[in-house]
């Protein structure tokens, strides 16, 4: 079971890995004008924000849009299960225009990462499926966000977790 759940969490990161690396189908200048209509001040490619969140690990939160729909996520911080020192790497994909809302824009992501931990003089290993939502401020370049985070630790008694987290994040 446990073999059979890493397979499935793999090929999904190996399928987001692959997709990310496919060539943009729009020329960089169509992308650059697509963004300027989006009502949204954040959010978009090669938008880079970075704040803090509160949650199972407490710390400062970063994110990176390298398309409009794929996005990078990390964060340092401390880690109030394990009680220690926590680092952890996400890539999203942000499921955009799902609801459609008059001020700023509410979207959805899920993905796939990883999670290292070190408390009770114990490294752990964690792998992640961030699922959340976030909402950009359409008069600042700001977002707010939550997320529910099923995760596997993969040493020291692996098993099933949930973690949680919501944050807020300034845009470059």
């Amino acid at each position: 079971m446990k073999k059979s759940f890493l397979v499935g969490l793999l090929s999904v990161c190996v399928l987001s890995m692959s997709y990310a690396a496919a060539p943009a189908a729009a020329p960089k200048a169509v992308a650059a004008e697509a963004t300027k209509r989006e009502p949204a001040k954040a959010g978009r490619e090669a938008d880079w924000g970075v704040g803090g969140q509160l949650g199972t690990l407490t710390g400062v939160n970063t994110q990176y849009f390298f398309t409009r729909e794929l996005s990078g996520v990390g964060v340092v911080g401390y880690d109030f299960r394990d009680e220690g020192v926590g680092l952890l790497i996400d890539g999203h994909y942000n499921l955009r225009d799902l609801v459609d809302i008059s001020k700023g824009a509410l979207n959805f992501y899920s993905g796939a990462g990883f999670k290292v931990t070190n408390g009770d003089s114990k490294t752990r290993f964690l792998i992640r499926v961030p699922l959340g939502v976030n909402y950009f401020l359409s008069t600042q370049p700001l977002d707010v966000f939550f997320e529910l985070v099923p995760e596997y630790q993969v040493n020291h008694n692996s098993g099933a977790k949930f973690e949680f987290a919501l944050g807020a994040r300034y845009y470059f």
